[in-house]
């Protein structure tokens, strides 16, 4: 059985909306302005363990992907955005939110295999690995960077 881990708003990397003016979703992920491919789908299992999860089919994108781990955007009633880690082929791993509105960033940590990953604002990526460890981070996305497991 897989430990899964939600981050609670302390370990989530957010702003205050004066600090970032972004209304949408699409403005986090552009590929919410696209229709929807059959890799952006969640698998059922995500539905089936973060009970409620309360992402609709249609609200996801596959955003990324790296050591065996694909990573989803999802969102929650146009107010939040998520992030979800899904190990191949289907196992959930982990989740988290935060609030669209002066969104920064989002950073989820699967404790089982180590691996963290973060969800910035598009055209971001190189100033948050700036302000971080930027040997251990990986980008793997344009705007997902992901500090791989240990060894």
């Amino acid at each position: 059985m897989a430990l899964i881990t939600v981050l609670s708003l302390p370990m989530v990397v957010a702003c205050s909306s004066a600090e970032s003016k972004i209304p949408r979703a699409s403005q986090i992920v552009p590929g919410f302005s696209d229709v929807q491919t059959a890799t952006d789908k969640l698998p059922p299992e995500v539905h089936a363990t973060f009970d409620g999860v309360g992402i609709a089919d249609a609200n996801s994108r596959q955003v990324g992907e790296s050591g065996g781990i694909r990573y989803f955007a999802g969102t929650r009633e146009d107010a939040e955005i998520c992030l979800v880690a899904v190990e191949l082929p289907s196992t959930p791993l982990m989740m988290g939110c935060t609030e669209i509105a002066g969104f920064r960033g989002l950073r989820i940590k699967a404790t089982e295999r180590a691996q963290e990953a973060w969800l910035v604002v598009p055209g971001k990526a190189s100033e948050a690995l700036d302000s971080a460890d930027s040997e251990t981070w990986e980008q793997v996305a344009p705007n997902l960077l992901v500090k791989p497991s240990e060894p």
